[in-house]
This record gives C-alpha cells, sequence and structure tokens, in this order.
C-alpha cells in the first residue's frame, strides 16, 4: 500500500477520536492546487487536521500544512505544523510550533514552545520573549482563527496574537463577498484580507483568504507574494470533512475525495 494512501487511512481513522482530545476540534482535510504567477503550475499541497498527544496537560489538536515542488535544480519546500488548543472557536491559542521552508534564497527552521501559563515562549536557537495575550497565535494557527470569525464581521480588526511581539499588529480585513469556482466545486465565498509584519517580506505581507460563506469556513482560496514566487495561490481541489455539510458550495456534486488520498 503508498504512504500516501496510508496517511489518509490513518487520519480517517484518527478523525474518530479527536472528541476525546477537544471537543471543539472539526477534523477536515484539504489538498490545493498550487500556482505561481512566476512558475506556473507547481503542484499541490495540502492541509488538514488530526488528533494529537496532549502537551504540557493541555489538549490539543495538530494542524498540519505541507508543499513541496521542484523548479528547475532546486527544491522548494514549506512544511508547519501548530498544536493547538480550542479549534475552531475564537478562543484558540497555539502551544507549540514548527516549521521547515527551503528555497533557493533562504533555509528556515523553527522549533517553538509556546507556554501559556508562564506567559512565555522559546525557541531551539534560543529566542524567546513574553506573550502579549492569552490566547497566541503562529503563521499557520492564525489562518484558523480567521476562519472563526462571525459572518456578520464588517470592517478591519487589529489584533495582536501573534506570540512573536515583534511580528505584531496583525490587520484583517472583510472586503467582499463573491462566487468562486475552483476544481472541488463552485461556492459562495467571504474575502479577507490579511496583513502580517514579516521579515520575508522586508516590512508587511499581504495574504487574502476567499472563505466559504457558511459554517464550514472552507480556505476555498488563498493568495499571497512570496519571495522568488511572485503571487502564490493555492485554490481548493478537493476536501474532506467528516460529518459536515457546507452550505456555500452551489452546484450538487459530491466533494472529490480522491486526490487528497493521493495529494496527502
Amino acid at each position: 500500500m503508498r504512504p500516501l494512501l496510508i496517511r489518509f487511512i490513518v487520519f480517517v481513522a484518527l478523525a474518530s477520536t479527536l472528541g476525546a482530545q477537544d471537543a471543539s476540534v472539526q477534523p477536515e482535510s484539504l489538498v490545493f492546487r498550487a500556482r505561481s504567477s512566476r512558475f506556473g503550475g507547481m503542484g499541490r499541497a495540502s492541509m488538514w487536521v488530526a488528533a494529537a498527544e496532549p502537551v504540557r496537560g493541555e489538549p490539543v489538536a495538530l494542524a498540519r500544512f505541507e508543499f513541496r515542488t521542484r523548479v528547475g535544480f532546486f527544491t522548494v519546500e514549506d512544511k508547519a505544523a501548530s498544536w493547538i488548543t480550542g479549534a475552531g472557536t475564537e478562543s484558540l491559542a497555539a502551544v507549540r510550533y514548527t516549521k521547515r521552508e527551503r528555497n533557493p534564497l533562504m533555509t528556515r527552521d523553527e522549533d517553538v514552545s509556546i507556554d501559556l501559563h508562564r506567559h512565555r515562549w522559546s525557541d531551539r536557537d534560543g529566542r524567546n520573549g513574553t506573550l502579549e495575550t492569552s490566547r497566541p497565535l503562529d503563521e499557520l494557527s492564525f489562518i484558523y482563527f480567521v476562519r472563526t470569525l462571525p459572518r456578520d464581521t464588517a470592517g478591519q480588526l487589529v489584533v495582536s496574537r501573534h506570540f512573536d511581539a515583534a511580528r505584531n499588529p496583525v490587520r484583517v480585513t472583510i472586503l467582499r463577498r463573491d462566487t468562486l469556482a475552483t476544481p472541488a466545486g463552485r461556492f459562495r465565498v467571504l474575502e479577507v484580507e490579511m496583513r502580517v509584519r514579516d521579515p520575508r517580506y522586508k516590512g508587511e505581507g499581504i495574504i487574502r483568504f476567499d472563505l466559504s460563506d457558511d459554517s464550514c469556513r472552507l480556505p476555498v482560496r488563498i493568495r499571497s507574494s512570496v519571495p522568488l514566487a511572485g503571487t502564490s495561490t493555492l485554490t481548493l481541489e478537493s476536501y474532506v470533512r467528516p460529518g459536515a455539510a457546507c452550505a456555500a458550495r452551489l452546484d450538487a456534486a459530491a466533494p472529490r475525495t480522491l486526490p487528497v488520498a493521493e495529494a496527502l
């Protein structure tokens, strides 16, 4: 049996145990088509949530993002993992974050421990700091935070919840409602812009999310400017969300699930 298919089977098996880990978590698995304005199609990226062992006594879910491709002679890789409590609610917080990034311009590895009780964070390189909030987030868990915003949210939110105070504030703006056709179907979407402080962008980075305009809040499309690749676009190709009906999907056909097993 292929390793990718094995991972998918494990995901489905773990989904049934999530209630015992964190009752607010909705297990899901998402696959995106990746495209760069500079290099064209760049394969697939995947994002999923599954069960995890408690961290320092905190019940958590584990969110992951993975992308890997080749550009000419070079390998481009971006992997992130976030151990989060309260997933699926506005009170979610990260307790650990790892990231591995490889491209011709940079190599970056992070392994951050976030102690909610001591209000401190530290990483394996010796950096550390004091939390500005009791509900800290990292790059990946911020995506799940944006997905919890009420559907009637209007205007701009200024959020100081990144674990690293130097990365605050983050500005989130609800832009508009629209419809969007994707390989996973046609959706009613809510377009959200997030402006972040990020040294990779030499100042401010802009990320735009098209979220399904329903309780699922699927990230139907994610767009950002990325060093080397220009504008990067992730478009939803398939999804698995056990036990949940995503009402913003306008076509009646069932979502494609086979590519998830192939791409995870």
